[in-house]
């Protein structure tokens, strides 16, 4: 799984801030991985945790594309991130971590 801090450049209000995260088909959501990028068909996906927002994968993202896609609702989803306000949410500064 990846570990990614944000930025509060971005603040959670609606389905749009989900464009900023660079988040696809967010009209599906995939609560087990899926087998492919329904983007670009890599095989290459990964949970994604954003560090402070939930424990455990928000959404799964693609190691090829890099775009990510919905693991919960975005109602689910968009309340975890509003609760994340003043946490770092700036997709361009995220960094894997590796867990000990």
């Amino acid at each position: 799984m990846k570990h990614a801090f944000l930025d509060n450049t971005l603040v959670c209000k609606d389905e749009k801030c989900l464009d900023e995260l660079e988040v696809l088909y967010s009209y599906k959501v995939f609560k087990v991985k899926p087998k492919k990028c329904p983007h670009c068909g890599s095989e290459k996906l990964e949970g994604l945790e954003l560090v402070g927002i939930k424990e455990g994968a928000l959404f799964w993202e693609c190691d090829e594309c890099l775009f990510k896609f919905l693991k919960y609702s975005i109602e689910n989803t968009l309340e975890y991130l509003k609760e994340g306000d003043g946490y770092w949410y700036n997709p361009n500064d995220w960094k894997n971590i590796e867990r000990n």
